[in-house]
């Protein structure tokens, strides 16, 4: 067997690439240029099932890139962890171990390998589940599936799952479709069908991240079906669902949507099946709540915050048969007085004395909610309205308008949306200066003129207060030793803030070092999708890194910080840590796990691509073409070689052969003739002594399948 074997000269001159250009042969073979060496930082694709029941153990696969050498796999919350059985380049297979007492909710699910960490979303639920049954492609051989339960799916391109299922006369069920909601890209439909298999409701985007959700009040008993698909039959192998399906408790939204701390109110859960409700919650916080009334679509419940307590954003959910209920509604709670509008909307303005917080809800088409205040020339005030981060569908917009009915001002977001760059954001903050003395309205409306129940908001006015926010961009970053990179961070400047901060980071470890930046007080601005100028609400700071030679390989948390002076009033701040835009799916916001993780890692020699799938025949050679990307330039015949990291039963490695140029490999494999199913997928290492270590590297998982024909071996692209 001959084999071409590869020496190289570095692309950049780390320490260790020179130690390995020393070594070089003297003659030497032209090769493709290298590339600059880069992290091979995991990505997560997929995980399945994305979730699963309190007091339970069961395997998860997690798919994706550069999935080797994965040291731990981390929860946020308490008690969830997670056992490494496997992993290739492509594929985790681990043992997930749930407390019965674990919370009910989402947590994020990050994974650890020396090339860098990443953060997906992973579900705990407290009702029983069952993977999908299949085949279940015909709606006239569907599956029977027994209330409630929570069903594990996946739907590839073209793809329609069924569930049959036993309703009875006036029974009302529950159809929730959870995906894009954790962690994925896909857009679910959900169609419900009758004994015949005609259509009697359906459900697109229920949810603004494109979950369908479906209630329906049954007419008569009997077996109905329940179908799932993708739009317009779009799905994909990293498509997972989870979904539910029951008489159980939906909550639509709350009224008021928040409270001040130190104090007690009186709530309205709006929602169905609501009656079986034996308590409620807010996830994270000791308040009471008492259930006053019941009925099947509302609860009247009445909360006492105490007044130590923290004010933000909560997650509201009930429980019914001893279970926490998934799909909570969001409740705020405040710092500030808080006026709620119930009833009829206003026929009159309403005079207000700020600050205020004002819960109301815009429930017909063209309503507007209207308000006075009183103003000095030069006084700045700050109006914030708050609806889609309620998750209802509200575009919230607010005139303000002077005493002859001039307008004075009006905003509807405080930055352009421009989603393929930052999450939408239909809410706003809007700080004024007024020019003269006098009495103004202001008129708060949807930017539609539209209406539901479910638009409910809260909208804030109060004097300005002169402020900033501080977030970082990313959960993670990894920086090769001897290499530079960047944490992106943003300054929202509120309250009329208009003074430069000082951003710099902090906990870096020995030999890595950073300077600070100055965000200036002016929006950074960048190109829509087809050249529109827009801006981010806010002022985006790269902080620059640098990877010293001797630094220590590993992951590190770090910390972002601000300073700024405005008015004689100094404020620093700590980074708040959001989810990367679009890495976890369409995910936004907050992140649960609030370690923000630096990684230093050894640079990569190269990586090694292949195909995604092979087909073979028994008792026939199949041909892998293996592509090497060079992040140093190899010159010589030297030690490459291919190992495999997973052969299945029947499948032997033949030989190899390293083209002279070392940038393709090709290997072939037999298939026993024996062979009769198809033997699950191969994994591949290329494997390169440097000095006293070995660099090893492995190509992405290939899937196998038998043709079944003598005469046929067909290779797809990856």
């Amino acid at each position: 067997m001959e084999e071409a074997i590869a020496m190289f000269r570095p692309a950049r001159m780390s320490k260790l690439l020179i130690f390995v250009a020393a070594i070089a042969q003297a003659s030497s073979i032209t090769a493709s240029r290298a590339e600059p060496p880069r992290p091979l930082q995991p990505l997560v694709q997929s995980i399945f099932p994305r979730g699963g029941r309190q007091g339970t153990e069961f395997d998860i696969v997690i798919r994706g890139k550069y999935l080797s050498g994965v040291s731990q796999i981390r929860f946020s919350g308490g008690g969830v962890r997670a056992r490494i059985i496997e992993c290739s380049d492509s594929q985790i297979d681990a043992r997930v171990i749930i407390d019965a007492e674990a919370p009910v909710g989402r947590r994020d699910l990050r994974v650890f390998t020396p090339q860098g960490t990443f953060v997906q979303v992973f579900q705990i639920g407290a009702l029983p589940e069952q993977m999908e049954p299949e085949p279940n492609d015909d709606w006239t051989k569907a599956p029977m599936v027994h209330l409630p339960v929570v069903v594990n799916g996946r739907i590839p391109p073209g793809d329609y799952d069924h569930f049959r299922f036993r309703a009875g006369a006036g029974q009302t069920l529950l159809f929730d479709f959870n995906s894009s909601r954790n962690g994925t890209r896909f857009d679910g439909v959900l169609s419900l069908l009758d004994g015949r298999g005609r259509e009697i409701a359906f459900q697109d985007d229920f949810y603004f991240d494109k979950d369908p959700r479906l209630v329906y009040r049954f007419a008569e008993s009997g077996e109905y079906v329940l179908r799932v698909s993708g739009f317009r039959e779009a799905g994909s192998n990293a498509s997972e669902y989870r979904l539910l399906m029951g008489e159980l408790p939906a909550l639509s939204y709350v009224f008021p949507a928040g409270v001040r701390r130190g104090s007690t109110a009186e709530l309205m859960l709006a929602g169905s099946n609501l009656t079986g409700v034996e308590s409620v919650l807010l996830d994270g916080a000791s308040v009471k709540t008492e259930i006053l009334e019941k009925t099947n679509d509302r609860l009247k419940v009445r909360i006492t915050v105490p007044a130590e307590h923290e004010p933000g954003f909560y997650k509201m959910r009930v429980r019914a048969a001893g279970a926490g209920i998934p799909n909570p509604v969001i409740f705020v709670i405040s710092d500030f007085r808080e006026v709620v509008l119930s009833g009829p909307p206003l026929t009159e303005p309403l005079d207000l004395k700020t600050p205020v917080i004002i819960n109301g809800s815009i429930r017909r088409r063209k309503q507007t909610d209207n308000f006075w205040i009183e103003a000095s020339a030069g006084e700045r005030i700050t109006i914030q309205a708050d609806g889609m981060s309620l998750g209802n569908f509200l575009d919230p917009a607010v005139t303000i308008f002077d005493a002859a009915g001039n307008v004075a001002a009006y905003i509807d977001e405080s930055a352009p949306n421009g989603f393929d760059k930052d999450p939408t954001n239909l809410d706003f903050h809007l700080d004024y200066t007024f020019g003269k003395t006098g009495r103004y309205r202001i008129e708060m409306r949807d930017a539609g003129l539209r209406g539901q129940d479910d638009f409910v908001y809260r909208l804030l006015v109060a004097h300005s207060d002169p402020t900033f926010e501080l977030v970082a961009l990313t959960n993670q970053v990894s920086v090769l030793a001897g290499g530079r990179s960047t944490l992106p961070v943003r300054v929202r400047r509120l309250g009329g803030w208009n003074t430069p901060v000082k951003v710099w980071l902090e906990g870096l470890p020995s030999r890595v070092e950073s300077q600070s930046m100055i965000a200036d007080p002016v929006n950074t601005r960048f190109r829509g999708t087809f050249g529109e100028d827009f801006f981010f609400d806010g002022t985006n700071v790269d902080l620059p890194l640098q990877v010293h030679g001797g630094a220590s390989f590993g992951a590190w948390p770090v910390h972002v910080r601000a300073r700024g002076t405005m008015e004689g009033k100094t404020i620093e701040r700590s980074a708040v840590v959001f989810y990367p835009w679009q890495q976890t799916g369409y995910i936004r916001g907050k992140a649960q796990d609030q370690e923000l993780l630096l990684t230093v890692a050894s640079a990569p020699i190269f990586d090694l691509e292949g195909p995604a799938s092979l087909q073979l025949t028994p008792g026939k050679s199949a041909e892998i073409p293996l592509r090497v990307r060079w992040f140093a330039e190899p010159v010589n015949v030297a030690l490459l070689r291919i190992e495999p990291g997973r052969l299945p039963a029947g499948l032997k490695l033949d030989r190899y052969q390293v083209n002279p140029g070392g940038d393709t490999i090709t290997v072939w494999v037999t298939v026993d003739e024996q062979m009769k199913h198809d033997p699950d997928r191969l994994s591949l290492v290329a494997v390169m002594p440097v000095g006293e270590k070995t660099y090893r590297k492995a190509a992405p998982d290939i899937e196998l399948r038998l043709t079944g024909k003598k005469n046929e071996g067909e290779v797809a692209a990856r």
